[in-house]
């Protein structure tokens, strides 16, 4: 009925249960974990944090906070993806960031 370990990155352990995944910050209390509904969720939030990336999306942001401390959650850097827009009036395709 336990929770299953499904595998370990750094201070982080992703374990599956009957209702999807958690990853749980080992070096912190129980209470810097987050839920997760599928492994592929759970390990992307493993690689944003890795990266050092505060996604704009409100939900990864608070699967984040969840699961760092404040220090580590400030050290986050907003990501800023490239952005697609035409130049010259359609003769040429450029990437830039905005």
């Amino acid at each position: 009925m336990g929770a299953r370990t499904v595998y370990t990155k750094g201070k982080y352990t992703v374990k599956k249960t009957n209702h999807g995944y958690v990853v749980i910050n080992n070096k912190e209390d129980y209470s810097h974990h987050s839920h997760f509904e599928n492994l592929k969720g759970a390990s992307r939030c493993l690689d944003l944090i890795y990266k050092r990336v505060l996604p704009n999306n409100e939900w990864w942001r608070e699967a984040l906070r969840r699961l760092l401390s404040e220090e580590e959650f400030q050290e986050l850097r907003a990501d800023k993806q490239n952005k697609y827009y035409n130049v010259g009036g359609g003769k040429g395709v450029r990437y830039g960031r905005v």
